[in-house]
Parts: structure tokens; sequence; C-alpha cells
């Protein structure tokens, strides 16, 4: 999926501070507001597409970005009160008094902030002229993917943040989205950015759901999709094992994805007794119909591409699962925990894997 370049105006209430790297200053909440906005007055999503976080509605961050906007009497200046907004751009120049054309920009650090002060205004029918409060604004310049992705981390770092959301904006991940939404799925690469949207819930899928499934089939680890998934989105190497551009066909994530949700729906409506255990088994099952499906101990990528998950029948899930569940049985000593640390662990893996 590509981006459109598209070039937006900013204007700095003074001159900004330049740097060989960019520039800082001072802008009106109103010029911003009017900087955020699309063609339609709504707000511009395609200037937060690299943005690692989606928006978060109900936040006490956000409460207070909302106190601040509703009463300026009462509170200091907005900008003394807020980090302000980090825009990366292709191109930036300088386009008559104290206003720059910003190509392709991206507010990387201050979706919060931006959308409060959209959805403030909005609500007002737009900005007030005498409205005299101003934003803190970086614009950087930046013309290589390393530098903008050190950016984009190092700017989203200073709060905890959950690993795959510092990964959220690798070219593999927009791909991922743009082929889930083609199959009415909503691939949550920022997360809850589709729950903001109204989307469905049924219908979002997580990263971390995605990389589960491709451990359990494709790299044929499932006891790394039961325990040690996060793993593979804080360490490099791991993490290009399932998520290196174009390692895989984009497809393939669509597939494993929808193998592993084939499976816990069965699982769900023919042996809920059994539920205790699924979190442990699943993943294993989803491995084992992969071979089946793909007649092929490997379930080698090329041939997953062919398979239908609506198309898997009852009875080869019934036999993955009877298959899988004596195995489980024969290693399940000491109750539920002790059965977690098997399915987590290596030895069982290994012996799965030779009994498959």
């Amino acid at each position: 999926m590509r981006r459109k370049d598209k070039s937006k105006t900013l204007t700095w209430d003074s001159q900004p501070i330049e740097a060989p790297e960019g520039w800082l200053g001072l802008v009106k909440l109103r010029d911003y507001y009017d900087f955020i906005q699309d063609d339609t007055g709504d707000f511009h999503e395609e200037i937060v597409v690299e943005n690692v976080r989606g928006f978060l509605m109900k936040t006490p961050v956000n409460d207070s970005i909302t106190a601040t906007l509703a009463n300026p009497l009462q509170n200091a200046e907005f900008w003394l009160l807020n980090n302000g907004i980090t825009i990366l751009a292709k191109d930036a120049k300088h386009q008559g008094f104290r206003q720059m054309n910003v190509s392709d920009p991206q507010v990387v650090n201050g979706l919060q902030t931006s959308r409060q002060i959209h959805k403030h205004y909005h609500a007002l029918g737009g900005s007030d002229i005498n409205d005299e409060r101003r934003l803190l604004v970086r614009v950087i310049k930046v013309v290589d993917d390393p530098t903008r992705d050190q950016i984009i981390r190092a700017t989203n770092s200073q709060n905890k943040m959950a690993s795959e959301m510092l990964r959220s904006t690798d070219s593999i991940h927009l791909k991922i989205e743009e082929i889930f939404g083609q199959y009415g799925l909503f691939y949550d690469r920022r997360k809850g950015y589709y729950k903001d949207q109204g989307k469905p819930p049924a219908q979002i899928v997580s990263m971390r759901e995605v990389l589960q499934a491709m451990l359990a089939i494709t790299l044929r680890r499932p006891g790394d999709a039961r325990g040690r998934p996060a793993d593979y989105l804080k360490d490099d190497l791991k993490y290009d094992e399932v998520f290196k551009t174009d390692k895989y066909n984009v497809l393939v994530y669509l597939r494993t994805y929808s193998i592993v949700k084939r499976v816990w729906k069965f699982l769900n409506d023919e042996h809920s007794d059994h539920s205790d255990h699924f979190l442990n088994i699943g993943f294993y099952i989803s491995m084992f119909v992969a071979c089946v499906l793909t007649e092929n101990a490997l379930a080698p990528p090329s041939e997953l591409l062919k398979v239908d998950a609506n198309s898997i029948s009852d009875a080869i899930l019934e036999e993955s699962f009877q298959v899988v569940a004596a195995l489980y049985l024969k290693n399940q000593h000491g109750g539920l925990v002790a059965a977690d640390r098997v399915a987590k662990g290596l030895r069982w893996e290994r012996n799965y894997t030779k009994a498959r």
C-alpha cells in the first residue's frame, strides 16, 4: 500500500528556530486545526498513518487535554502544558510570511493532542479568530527510512509502550493491514485504532494474533506461539523471521491467521468442556491441521496460499484434535500449571513434531 504524497501549509506564530535537521516553533491552535483537516473539514487520517499509536478515546491524558482546551482562562498557555507535536516531512520550504509548505507530513508524536484539538474546534464549528493559544511543533525533514524509524521509536519510547506498537509503522504491517482489509478484517497495527472507528470487535485482528499464527504454522513453533510470542517483537533477529519485508507472500499471514481462527471456533463449538486447555493445545492443532491440508509435514508457505480456512471440514479438525489431545494427555502431569509448562516447552514441541 503506497500512501499518496500530499503537501500542506503550516503557519507559524513567529519565525521558527531553524536547524540543519528541521524547524522548531510555536503554532496557534487555530492554525494547527486548519493544518490537520482534510478537504472536507474532517480529521486528516493520512497525516497519522505512521503514528505508532491508535487514538485512545477515554484516558486521563485525553481528559486533561480536553479540559485544557475547554477552559483557556483557567489554565496556563497551552504549549506550557503539552509536550507538543513532532512532524516528519519529505521536504519543507518557506512560502510567504511565516508559512511553510510541508511535503507528505506525518504526525509521529502527538496523535492524542491532534485529535483532541480537532475534536474541540470541530464541535464549535471552527476555530475562534481571537483564540491566541499556541502549540509547540517540530518539523523534521527526513530523507531515509532508518532515520525516520529511529525518530518514530525515540519520540514514542519515553512512555511505556507494547513492543508491537513500536513495530507498527514497518512496511510489512501496512501491507498486512491492506490485505486483511480486502477480506473484511481490520489489522490493528495501531492498537485501538479500529475500535475507535467503531469496527466490529470480531473483525479486528491484533498483531500478536497474526504473529502467533505464523509461529505455530509457518515457523512450526507452536510452543513459542503459546509461551514466547513477545520475544519475536523485542528481538530483531527473531522479528525478521516472521515480519521481514518480502520474506513471505503477504497472503500467508492471512491464511495462517484464518486457520488458527477456524481451530478456535471448532474447539469452542465442539469441545468447550476442555476450554481450560485450549491455549495449550490450540496452536499445536493449528499446525497439525495445516500439515494435513497441505499434505506436507512442513506446511510450506507456497502450499498455504491454496488453503481456504472456510472449507476446512469438522472431520479434519476432529481428527487433529484427537491426535494432539492424546499426545497432550501423555505429557500432562501435575495439573493445569504443569500442563502450561509442557505446552510452552521445547521438549513436547520436538516430540509432537516427530509424531506429526
